[in-house]
């Protein structure tokens, strides 16, 4: 038996299919993979929301088959395609050391209001630079027909080395596109879309997010700002109080 596994129009999921590796050198959707899950009866469906831990599979499934959008159309998202990424990380707690790994699904497209390279504190931005964006309030037939891809970037964070330094020092990327089976791509996949819930759970999220943001706005321009939010400064000096970490004149003054 064929150790990868080309997902193509004609293959079909199989239960022993799940530990073999996926070959991403022949494209596919979000929507190609929908269907494998839709024709799959090895098991019960309740079994496969177990297995990939998606209790919501049958109301996503379905909500893929509806026609994009209005609004989608009126408003087109800055996504291009979508991406699995192998993510690392390490650190220390009462003397216990550490480690998680796990793959993470997002949606890829032009650079955003905070990219990752700002997050961490890298100061130079490459001219090809794409932002990540979390979909977990995107609804399924908005994105099923993007190609899904294989990031050729790994990414480990040592917490450790953060917290006393900069976050580029804690920060390791490595240059090697990892294997990932198929059991674990269709994990990564729905768990992440199904992290907000159901659909209906997810719109009504999105939804208070939505209000939120638009009293924000408002606040904004009316300079009534302070009224409604936590100033930044505040919430750094809390998180310095209760993690240790550093403003940089408190490096600087270590330093000297």
């Amino acid at each position: 038996m064929d150790e990868y596994i080309q997902i193509t129009k004609d293959y079909r999921l199989q239960l022993e299919d799940f530990s073999r590796i996926v070959d991403f050198d022949v494209p596919f959707t979000l929507r190609d993979v929908i269907n494998l899950v839709v024709l799959f009866n090895d098991i019960p469906l309740e079994v496969m929301e177990r297995l990939i831990e998606c209790p919501y599979l049958f109301e996503y499934m379905e909500e893929a088959q509806n026609p994009p959008s209005k609004e989608a159309w009126e408003d087109p998202s800055p996504i291009e395609f979508l991406q699995l990424s192998w993510f690392g990380d390490m650190g220390c707690n009462d003397g216990k050391k550490w480690s998680n790994s796990s793959w993470q699904f997002d949606g890829i497209g032009f650079k955003g209001v905070m990219s990752d390279a700002e997050l961490f504190g890298v100061k130079e931005v490459e001219p090809n630079f794409r932002e990540k964006y979390g979909i977990e309030f995107s609804t399924m037939n908005n994105i099923a027909d993007l190609v899904i891809t294989l990031n050729p970037e790994m990414m480990i964070i040592d917490h450790e080395s953060i917290q006393p330094k900069s976050a580029e020092e804690g920060i390791q990327r490595i240059s090697f596109t990892p294997s990932i089976t198929m059991g674990e791509m269709l994990h990564a996949i729905f768990w992440e879309l199904s992290f907000m819930g159901s659909p209906a759970n997810r719109d009504s999220k999105k939804s208070v997010l939505e209000e939120r943001c638009n009293e924000i706005k408002e606040a904004s321009a009316n300079g009534t700002l302070d009224q409604l939010c936590v100033p930044w400064e505040k919430v750094k000096a809390d998180l310095e109080e209760k993690f240790g970490f550093k403003t940089e004149g408190e490096k600087n003054d270590i330093q000297n």
